[in-house]
């Protein structure tokens, strides 16, 4: 009782659906032989819900899918057209409720779920089902085995099977299809999200490459500053052997610093490079990436931004993650300027043995005044709600990486018109070649 009741929580509304529609699908029919035999649609119900439960024994569903008919159709013989006597309607209906409860039983015990991935092995299933169920009803109706299993009977039989179970099929594989792409959907979603994550990682671990090198040149300035200290002539002199000191324990306590930044560089990159996504990409499918990213962006932030790609030339694949932690810093920025309704355009074009991204916005644009600043560490024009400014470290990014490919990024701006930064990076950088360094 407790395992039924458990069951029922699971998929009630499946369970709602079959007590409601499967006896009204089953006053749905038609006559294709114009004899007795009849194609109804409670069948075709009661499979297709059979097949979207998941838990439900499929037994169970047969009683329960067998009463709600077998009581409606009494009701209907007595109460409504009321032609038929109670006990009468009881010895006609009767025969539909043993159709639904062997054709639960034979699902439940072919175990038909498990060929969810199968659609003609559901389908040869029905058919059994069908004929089956159908055989027993009729036996029960007419009590004569020798009237039924007659080529003719068994003929409609199996041709009312085909019928219904192949309908049945057709509607679940275009269900199941629409799942499926409503499935890589959400995948491609998930996996573009965990891209630009990812990319923002690769931005950071730059960050903290560069604070290593940092860490490293402070450790050893310390470091001669105290042997310069230790070797002096005056050594007596208590100051100078307390500078010492200082700077030996400044050097000591930086190397611990640089070693904690060591470790997290070094799972940064791990993570990085172990996840299954490709390293190298086409131009299109990176500006792809970053469109849909920035689409979702500016929908989240309630803005009508239309964005424009434009390629021109011959590309190779490049390094998705050098190249989407570029564009999406200026991207980011373009959709952020716009108040809230603009353009964005994305152009990737090829000159010689460069290669040349353009992003231009049509957003407010920046003052002349803050052109000279603009990739300064630090500076910033954002701020969020509560009046803090953003960390500033975006475009000085972008200028630090594209000099240390041996590029360059230049911005103009024409207040209120347009903004566009160009961003020029020699090819051999950051496509597949030897000697990039990737």
């Amino acid at each position: 009782m407790n395992l039924l009741k458990k069951w029922l929580n699971t998929e009630p509304y499946l369970i709602i659906m079959l007590i409601v529609l499967t006896p009204i699908g089953g006053e749905l029919k038609f006559y294709p032989f114009e004899d007795s035999f009849r194609v109804s649609f409670g069948t075709v119900v009661f499979f297709f819900i059979l097949l979207q439960m998941k838990k439900f024994p499929a037994w169970a569903s047969g009683i329960i899918a067998g009463g709600s008919v077998f009581a409606f159709r009494v009701l209907l013989d007595t109460a409504v057209s009321g032609h038929l006597a109670l006990e009468e309607a009881v010895s006609l209906r009767f025969p539909s409720l043993l159709y639904y409860v062997v054709y639960g039983t034979l699902f439940y015990v072919l175990q038909v779920r498990r060929f969810r991935d199968k659609p003609w092995l559901i389908g040869a299933t029905g058919i059994i089902m069908e004929l089956c169920a159908s055989v027993v009803e009729m036996i029960a109706l007419r009590g004569a085995i020798d009237e039924i299993l007659t080529v003719r009977t068994l003929f409609q039989l199996f041709v009312l099977a085909i019928f219904r179970s192949f309908f049945v099929l057709a509607c679940y594989t275009m269900i199941r299809l629409y799942e499926e792409q409503a499935r890589e959907r959400q995948m491609k979603k998930e996996k573009e999200h965990l891209l630009m994550l990812l990319s923002n990682l690769y931005t950071e671990s730059t960050y903290f490459y560069k604070t290593l090198a940092h860490a490293e040149h402070i450790t050893a300035t310390s470091y001669q500053l105290y042997q310069s200290l230790h070797h002096a002539k005056d050594t007596e002199s208590l100051d100078l052997k307390k500078l010492g000191k200082t700077a030996l324990q400044i050097a000591g306590e930086v190397h611990e610093i640089k070693k904690d930044n060591q470790r997290i560089f070094s799972a940064l990159s791990k993570l990085i490079h172990e996840e299954n996504f490709q390293e190298y990409a086409s131009p299109a499918h990176i500006a792809g990436l970053v469109i849909r990213i920035h689409e979702n962006y500016a929908e989240s932030l309630k803005k009508q931004i239309v964005f424009h790609y434009d390629e021109d030339g011959q590309h190779p694949a490049y390094h998705v993650y050098t190249i989407l932690s570029l564009l999406n810093n200026i991207v980011s920025n373009a959709v952020e300027a716009i108040p809230v309704n603009g353009e964005v355009s994305l152009s990737i074009l090829r000159k010689e043995n460069d290669v040349i991204f353009q992003i231009s916005d049509n957003g407010p644009g920046i003052k002349e005044r803050n052109h000279h600043v603009i990739f300064k560490p630090g500076f910033t024009l954002k701020y969020d709600q509560a009046g803090n400014p953003s960390s500033g470290i975006g475009l000085s990014y972008v200028k630090d990486t594209a000099e240390k490919l041996g590029g360059s990024v230049e911005m103009k701006s024409i207040p209120n018109q347009q903004t566009m930064f160009t961003l020029t990076i020699p090819i051999d950088q950051v496509s597949r070649k030897e000697g990039n360094g990737r």
